[in-house]
């Protein structure tokens, strides 16, 4: 913890560190949830209360694979039938249907729809919780309200300044309409933290590298990612490698993307638009990932 504390008072130490650790232990890729998940994972999944519904989905981002993300969205759909004024549920219920639209990993009726429902009515039920309205920032940027999802972002980081996965929302929604080079400033800052973990945040200072040919650094920054059951993972390391001019890895990570997603090239446009959204992005990975030698 590095803070100055020449002009504030003991309590607002306190009230920082609270938020800090609170992120860091309970939210989204918090620690609390993947240090029981075993535990969890171990249990009857029909019965989980909803306070172990969300610890067993949070553990779902230690891989974001398929097969946990459909249990995540099962454990938590139905948490929210049994809790359904448990805001929290309804939240992270909100982000993994959007996980399922972004990466193709489930036949969620109307994802989109889905989790724009859920995050609003986890406002409803606890407006002054940064998570409710995190999942409500998210559920707008999906559907293309920029302005909205600023709106929703900044009110989080009213509640919770300190949080790093807020930040990194944030920063991707400055990133993506219009002010790259601001989003980008904010991520390499959380970059630096110990409890930067967002996969969001990954890709986008990956492509920042990316565009800019930096391609040993872009290759770096997926490396430390570190999911490698994620399709996005092997995409941005075979475009990097065939534009470094690595052919073996390059190779290596193609075939590993078509094990993981085996349509890919099916709908390659698609496929990376839901996920990095602009089509800038778009457009330079699929120039590397034709010199990978994939057919599109």
């Amino acid at each position: 913890y590095d803070r100055n504390l020449s002009d504030v008072s003991i309590f607002d130490v306190q009230d920082e560190l609270s938020q800090r650790v609170s992120s860091t232990i309970g939210d989204l890729h918090g620690v609390l949830g993947q240090i029981r998940f075993d535990r969890v994972k171990k249990s009857d999944l029909q019965n989980l209360t909803s306070e172990q519904s969300v610890e067993f989905a949070n553990s779902y981002y230690r891989t974001q694979a398929p097969e946990e993300h459909l249990l995540a969205f099962e454990v938590l759909d139905r948490a929210s039938e049994r809790d359904p004024d448990n805001g929290h549920v309804l939240a992270l219920l909100a982000h993994i249907c959007l996980d399922g639209y972004s990466l193709g990993y489930s036949d969620i009726a109307d994802p989109i729809e889905r989790a724009y429902e859920a995050a609003q009515k986890a406002v409803r039920l606890d407006p002054n919780s940064d998570r409710t309205h995190f999942a409500l920032a998210r559920s707008y940027f999906v559907r293309g309200e920029f302005a909205a999802s600023l709106a929703s972002h900044e009110r989080t980081l009213q509640i919770n300044p300190n949080s790093v996965t807020r930040l990194t929302g944030y920063a991707e929604v400055l990133a993506v309409s219009g002010q790259w080079d601001e989003g980008i400033a904010i991520l390499e800052k959380a970059y630096a933290r110990p409890d930067f973990a967002n996969m969001i945040g990954y890709i986008y200072l990956f492509f920042d590298r990316y565009k800019n040919k930096n391609y040993d650094e872009a290759i770096k920054i997926i490396l430390r990612l570190g999911l490698p059951h994620l399709w996005v993972t092997h995409m941005c390391l075979a475009a990097a490698h065939a534009e470094n001019g690595n052919e073996k890895e390059a190779d290596r990570s193609v075939a590993q993307l078509i094990a993981q997603c085996s349509d890919f090239e099916k709908e390659v446009k698609s496929n990376i638009k839901r996920v990095f959204c602009l089509d800038e992005i778009v457009d330079a990975l699929m120039d590397g990932l034709r010199k990978a030698g994939l057919d599109i």
